[in-house]
């Protein structure tokens, strides 16, 4: 149960505030605005791109994640870091997986 208060709060903290909160207030601070955002719609094929690269960058967060806390005995967080080094799945290919996560 500890392990799992751990992760929830790491996910809360890090990536909710850098994927959900800051994003969310930037667009609700630009309604009604010369920058306000016009979403794409299911019927359009960026809409369904936007969906595919979302889709990939979670299942690499979920992946590295899924790492940090079987491999390395720890969180994603600094305040709780892994207490091995992960080297395998996309830690064998790329310096730092989660970011790339984020950034799809």
């Amino acid at each position: 149960m500890r392990m799992r208060w751990r992760l929830i709060r790491t996910i809360i903290i890090l990536p909710g505030t850098a994927l959900v909160f800051v994003p969310a207030a930037i667009l609700f601070g630009a309604k009604n605005t010369n920058f306000s955002h016009q979403l794409a719609g299911p019927g359009q094929l960026l809409f369904w791109l936007a969906l595919l690269t979302a889709s990939l960058g979670l299942g690499l967060a979920v992946w590295t994640v899924k790492l940090f806390i079987k491999v390395g005995k720890g969180t994603p967080a600094p305040w709780d870091p892994p207490q091995k080094l992960v080297v395998r799945g996309p830690y064998c290919h790329v310096r730092n997986p989660m970011i790339t996560s984020v950034l799809l």
